[in-house]
């Protein structure tokens, strides 16, 4: 049945009303962006839908995995005037920081670092915050200065605990991981703040080891910054870390003559598929490159990286 013209689809919203992460992903992939688009407008003024945080980390999730920039006013307005749950409001965060500019971006940062603060600080410390691992895929120098505030603080109520109630190993074991989730939320975020703040150069060519050496989330993160910040002189940085540095990307040691070439190989196709998307003039030995493995490239996901790689994957 067609659905009526200002209602949303009801097969839309049963969609997202189930997992479709992962390999659930195939439930909402036959969503075209204008679709997406359409229903999402309806569905954000439908109260009983705003709140439904699945429903609603579902819909921010699906327009940052389909990188629909289109929406990035709608999904401001949201962010700012909806009463949302912890798994929507940081779902919401999440798009807005994908499909934003510094200015969005450096207001996804005030609010975590202001839902973080509030949640750990002054309290019992557990259980930890629900924004807390957020902070170091979408958080900025007041998130860093929040975490780096908090430590001392979770550090010092471990071990008091451990110094006044021993045998309390459940509550210990809790404050541990609360403390250990902020010291590792903080050395990442701090690391990517460092990045980001290298004149262009050294940040182009960081940025570029950290995606084709497959550096986890960072090299995601690596991979998505490169796109945002697509410049000739991006270019030329992976070309040139390609050409003077790609062997820095393995270990010394323990792999065979052939298992290298293959990885770095695999790099150089990587690197080039990199600068497709960064919309560079390819050359003609890159272009003989996509062609020789386009089977191969239009068959796996690990070379076409999206938001999910980068925000939900961790």
């Amino acid at each position: 049945m067609t659905p009526q013209a200002g209602t949303v689809d009801p097969e839309f919203v049963k969609a997202l009303s189930t997992d479709i992460r992962g390999i659930f992903a195939n439930q909402v992939a036959h969503f075209t962006p204008a679709k997406i688009e359409s229903e999402f407008r309806k569905a954000i003024k439908v109260p009983t839908l705003v709140s439904d945080p699945g429903f609603m980390d579902n819909l921010m999730f699906v327009v940052r995995k389909k990188n629909i920039i289109a929406l990035r006013p709608d999904v401001e307005a949201v962010f700012n005037g909806a009463e949302l749950k912890p798994p929507a409001q940081i779902s919401t965060m999440k798009t807005l920081y994908a499909l934003g500019s510094d200015r969005e971006r450096a207001m996804v940062d005030e609010r975590l670092a202001r839902r973080i603060y509030a949640d750990l600080k002054g309290g019992e410390g557990t259980p930890p915050s629900p924004y807390l691992s957020a902070a170091q895929l979408i958080g900025g120098s007041k998130t860093l200065v929040v975490l780096q505030t908090l430590l001392p603080d979770a550090t010092a109520r471990q071990r008091q605990a451990e110094s006044a109630t021993p045998p309390d190993h459940i509550r210990i074991g809790q404050l541990d991981k609360v403390r250990a989730s902020i010291e590792n939320q903080a050395h990442i975020l701090s690391r990517k703040l460092s990045i980001l703040s290298m004149p262009q150069p050294e940040r182009d060519r960081n940025l570029v080891k950290l995606y084709l050496q497959r550096a986890g989330h960072l090299g995601y993160w690596g991979y998505q910054e490169l796109l945002r910040r697509a410049s000739a002189s991006s270019e030329e940085a992976v070309r040139a870390f390609v050409a003077e540095d790609l062997n820095s990307i393995l270990p010394p040691a323990g792999l065979t003559a052939e298992n290298r070439s293959q990885r770095l190989d695999q790099a150089r196709l990587r690197a080039v598929l990199l600068l497709r998307e960064m919309k560079a003039s390819l050359r003609p030995d890159e272009q003989k490159m996509l062609e020789e493995n386009a089977a191969l490239v239009q068959g796996s996901p690990a070379y076409h990286p999206d938001w999910e790689d980068v925000l939900d994957r961790n």
